[in-house]
């Protein structure tokens, strides 16, 4: 399956660099978090080697060891490409069903986040979010409201376009 790998490798890059880092020399200790981060980082080499179904197992198992929002942004993200794909590819019904579950991802990822820290990924969130009411579900009212919320947080081009086509 394909997928945006420019969107999570970007996503995931902004999380290695908010993990916390260890001292030089020391060992970390296993803690969920990092357990989860190893295995996110699995995933991704999984998923970058076209073994989508293998990476999507380990990146659900991480979110069970730690369902930090990033974590769900991320896998929101994926699930997101994989539906768009499907859709281009004719498989309408797998989309709609993988598209309802990267709603429930990034949904989750947005009750995590903290708006004052995190505007940015919360503004993509929503992006994303506007993008699936819009084109998988032709909602326009609901992506409208997606859109003014993802541009509440930051200036996000994209659902500046968006918005501005559905004006």
């Amino acid at each position: 399956m394909r997928f945006y790998h420019k969107t999570i490798s970007g996503l995931l890059c902004l999380l290695a660099a908010a993990s916390v880092s260890w001292a030089e020399g020391s060992e970390p200790a296993p803690t969920p978090a990092h357990q989860a981060d190893q295995l996110e980082n699995q995933a991704v080499e999984l998923i970058d080697n076209d073994r989508m179904t293998e990476g999507l197992k380990l990146m659900k198992k991480a979110i069970d060891i730690d369902p930090a929002p990033m974590r769900h942004m991320n896998y929101g993200s994926i699930l997101f490409g994989n539906g768009v794909a499907d859709y281009k590819d004719g498989r309408q019904e797998q989309a709609s069903a993988t598209l309802k579950q990267a709603q429930d991802e990034l949904n989750q990822a947005i009750n995590g986040f903290d708006p004052k820290q995190e505007g940015a990924f919360l503004g993509q969130a929503y992006f994303l979010l506007g993008e699936i009411s819009l084109n998988a579900f032709s909602d326009k009212t609901q992506a409208k409201t997606f859109y003014r919320k993802a541009l509440s947080y930051y200036d996000n081009e994209g659902a500046k376009a968006a918005l501005a086509k559905l004006q």
